[in-house]
C-alpha cells in the first residue's frame, strides 16, 4: 500500500505554508479511535466509527489526521484543514500572553474556544450556525486553490453542493438546514470563482 505519509515532508511544507504550526499525523493513536467513538455518539450515528477513522481528515488545533490508508493529499485539502488551524489561532488572541507572543502557540491556546464554538453550541441540532461558518471559511479557501490548481468553475461548484450536504447531514451533526447552508457554500463558491476571474483578467 502506497501512503501518502512517504510524502509527509512535502506535505508538511505545503501546509506550512499556509499556517507556521501544522503538524502532520495519522489517525493510528489510540485517540484518535477514542475521538472516533466520541464523534459517532455526538451525531447519533450520523458519521460511523470506521468511516471516520478512513474516510476524513480531522484537525485539532495544530494538529491534522488524515488516514494512513490515503496514497496523497490534495493541496486543496491540505489548504481547507491549515483554514481550521488559523481559526483556532483567531480564538489565540483572546488568551493573553501565550496567545498573543507566541505564534506556534496560538492555535493550542485558542483551541478550547474555537471548540465550544464549534461543538458545544451544539443544540438544537441543525442549527449550529457557528460550525456552519468555520465549514464555509474552509472551503471558500480551498476553492481558490482549487481554481489555480486547474479545477474548473463547475467543479468548484459542485464541491460546494457536495460538501454542504456533509456538512447540514448526520456527517457534521447536521449544522443548519440544508437549503440555507447550500446557498452559503454556493455563495462562497461563486465569490471566490469571481475572485479568480477577475485576479486573471487584471494578470
Amino acid at each position: 500500500m502506497i501512503s501518502w505519509v512517504i510524502r509527509k515532508d512535502e506535505y508538511l511544507a505545503i501546509a506550512r505554508e499556509q499556517h507556521p504550526a501544522v503538524i502532520l499525523t495519522t489517525k493510528d493513536a489510540w485517540i484518535w479511535k477514542a475521538i472516533a467513538a466520541v464523534v459517532m455518539c455526538l451525531t447519533f450515528g450520523g458519521i460511523g466509527y470506521r468511516e471516520f477513522l478512513e474516510n476524513y481528515a480531522t484537525t485539532i488545533g495544530p494538529v491534522q489526521a488524515y488516514p494512513r490508508q490515503w496514497s496523497k493529499l490534495s493541496r486543496r485539502l491540505l489548504v481547507h484543514e491549515c483554514r481550521h488551524t488559523a481559526q483556532c489561532a483567531w480564538f489565540g488572541w483572546a488568551v493573553p500572553i501565550l496567545g498573543w507572543f507566541f505564534p506556534k502557540l496560538r492555535p493550542w491556546v485558542g483551541l478550547p474556544l474555537y471548540g465550544l464554538a464549534y461543538l458545544l453550541i451544539y443544540l438544537p441540532l441543525g442549527l449550529a450556525f457557528v460550525r456552519l461558518c468555520f465549514e464555509v471559511d474552509a472551503d471558500r479557501a480551498s476553492y481558490a486553490r482549487m481554481l489555480i490548481d486547474g479545477d474548473s468553475a463547475d467543479r468548484v461548484l459542485l464541491r460546494a453542493r457536495a460538501f454542504a450536504a456533509k456538512v447540514c447531514g448526520g456527517n457534521y451533526g447536521w449544522a443548519w438546514p440544508k437549503k440555507w447552508g447550500l446557498a452559503r457554500f454556493v455563495k462562497a463558491a461563486e465569490e471566490a470563482i469571481a475572485d479568480y476571474e477577475r485576479a486573471q483578467a487584471a494578470a
